[in-house]
């Protein structure tokens, strides 16, 4: 019998970067997804013959760690794979963790566990093989992926982030992504040697942002009809921290403005920065709708291709 594991892409709100050093996230799951499915014949090996030329290393680095983490797994018959995802990748959106959260629940559903109903068990082994795309995840990002919802999360290495989820509070943000001019990794690293090397504007920086996801968890929690206000005004406070760290760009800089402009309450880049993932807050509906017009056109005028467009998501 075959069965089916999905995932959620992820939007950091606040908190990305300070998070890798003790302080508080808060995200939320993003509607597209990851959705993998194994084939109902077992078979003598894995069939990969549906998934992209390009993905099929990824993919059997993948299974076979699970098997290795499973026992069982293999027992039960490799399968044939199919992997559909609405996840954009490279753009900050958890591609890759969302990947992992949808094959560990797929494993588990075919171990006959109830990955869905046990969270704790799918999330532990996505955050082990989400390392096989990023070397020492937080554990936030699959967690978002599998959690739904909005939450606050607070790392404690080695282990998985605690977390508490925070209640829908009718936000209106404008979402899309812009292609990044940096790789994720090399722009974490680059920060990290700065922290390593006692760099006190970066740890100023940082610190700051933990500060900002702190008061954003509190601001979410309590509620209330200036939430939206409030919010708007970290997410500018945070991308000031960001921008003096360097991980803003050009390009980021001319949706932000254009945002603005529009009318949003405050805007920010989620994620690792030099492009990728942007968020604007808007104060209701039908203006989130026009910032996110507006914010198209400006990309278009620049002669930006995005990665992913902007598109209004209630919170």
């Amino acid at each position: 019998m075959g069965t089916t594991g999905r995932a959620c892409g992820k939007l950091i709100l606040f908190g990305e970067h300070a998070a890798v050093y003790g302080h508080p996230a808060v995200g939320m799951s993003l509607p597209e997804g990851t959705t993998v499915r194994l084939g109902d014949a077992a078979l003598p090996a894995w069939d990969l013959g549906p998934i992209s030329p390009a993905d099929r290393d990824g993919v059997s680095a993948l299974l076979s760690l699970l098997e290795e983490i499973l026992p069982g797994l293999a027992a039960r018959g490799r399968r044939l794979v199919e992997v559909e995802s609405s996840v954009a990748r490279m753009a900050g959106f958890g591609s890759s963790s969302a990947l992992c959260g949808a094959f560990a629940r797929a494993a588990l559903a075919l171990l006959g566990e109830d990955a869905d109903g046990d969270v704790a068990r799918a999330w532990s082994l996505a955050h082990r093989a989400e390392r096989l795309f990023h070397g020492t995840p937080s554990g936030i990002d699959t967690g978002l992926a599998l959690l739904g919802g909005t939450c606050v999360l607070r790392p404690r290495p080695p282990g998985l982030p605690a977390y508490s989820k925070i209640s829908a509070r009718a936000l209106h943000l404008v979402v899309g992504a812009l292609p990044r001019d940096a790789a994720c990794a090399a722009l974490v690293g680059g920060l990290a040697a700065r922290m390593k090397s006692g760099d006190h504007a970066a740890r100023a920086s940082i610190d700051a942002l933990g500060g900002i996801a702190a008061d954003a968890s509190g601001t979410l929690a309590a509620g209330g009809p200036q939430v939206a206000k409030a919010l708007g005004a970290l997410a500018s406070r945070a991308m000031y921290e960001l921008r003096s760290l360097g991980l803003s760009n050009a390009g980021m800089e001319r949706l932000l403005q254009e945002a603005a402009a529009a009318g949003a309450l405050g805007a920010k880049l989620s994620g690792a920065g030099g492009g990728g993932a942007v968020f604007a807050v808007a104060p209701d509906r039908d203006r989130a709708g026009y910032i996110a017009s507006r914010m198209e056109a400006a990309a278009a005028e620049a002669g930006m291709v995005l990665v992913s467009a902007f598109r209004v998501i209630e919170v």
